[in-house]
């Protein structure tokens, strides 16, 4: 409950996390007692050791790590669930370095590639030219490909620091060599196409309607040249002007 595990809502479920992913490593609960008081008062001190009877080796440095950060008596210092997805017990340290860089203001680029699926008929000798041709494209455009698991990668870079022309032009004289070696008409995937297309889209215009307003017509009086109002245009008197 909240009152014992000290806090409310989400961040006694950190709390709870760290209690079961003891259990989980440990095999059993990281406060003993028989419940009651007791219980209570070992809950309330927060001590819990990693050392039991059992022969097992005691988790890793990075999982006793995890568990600490959780079960803390002050829940402003339990590690959120966000941290918790970056914790080297959990991910590599690529995704610990993202998150420092998303917290800094950093955006994940957002890569830009084709994929060629590699035919099942390809021998190794039509791999080998494959590879060389390919060698020579990436050294003209400067960009990379690789042949990994039955398919060619082809990276063009971020979208937001795009070279659009050299990319356009790159990917012409690859479907090019890729309907030589492969037969293929176009890429199996990838994203180039689609974020391309985007970019060539005219915006749209925008949907106003113009007001044309007539000029007022002005007479000019005999003397003087200035304007003057414009003549009544009402319906003149029988038997002409007085």
């Amino acid at each position: 409950p909240s009152s014992i595990a000290n806090g409310a809502e989400f961040s006694v479920d950190l709390w709870s996390l760290g209690v079961v992913l003891y259990t989980m490593l440990v095999g059993n609960c990281p406060f003993g007692g028989d419940g009651g008081t007791r219980l209570e008062q070992q809950i309330q001190k927060g001590n819990f050791s990693f050392w039991t009877d059992d022969p097992r080796p005691a988790p890793s440095k990075d999982a006793q790590n995890l568990v600490r950060a959780l079960i803390r008596l002050d829940p402003s210092k339990r590690l959120s669930l966000q941290w918790c997805l970056v914790h080297p017990f959990v991910a590599d340290s690529g995704a610990l370095v993202r998150q420092i860089l998303r917290h800094s203001g950093w955006t994940e680029p957002k890569l830009v590639e084709d994929r060629y699926q590699l035919p099942p008929w390809i021998t190794d000798e039509q791999a080998r030219l494959l590879r060389r041709d390919l060698q020579q494209w990436m050294v003209k455009f400067r960009l990379p490909a690789i042949m990994q698991a039955q398919e060619v990668i082809i990276n063009f870079g971020d979208e937001g620091t795009l070279d659009r022309e050299n990319v356009v032009v790159a990917r012409a004289e690859l479907g090019q060599l890729m309907a030589y070696h492969l037969g293929a008409r176009g890429p199996s995937g990838g994203n180039a196409t689609r974020i391309l297309a985007k970019a060539r889209r005219p915006p749209a215009a925008p949907s106003t309607t113009a007001t044309i307003q007539a000029p007022v017509p002005q007479i000019v009086a005999a003397g003087d040249g200035g304007p003057v109002a414009p003549p009544d245009s009402g319906p003149v008197a029988a038997g002409g002007p007085a």
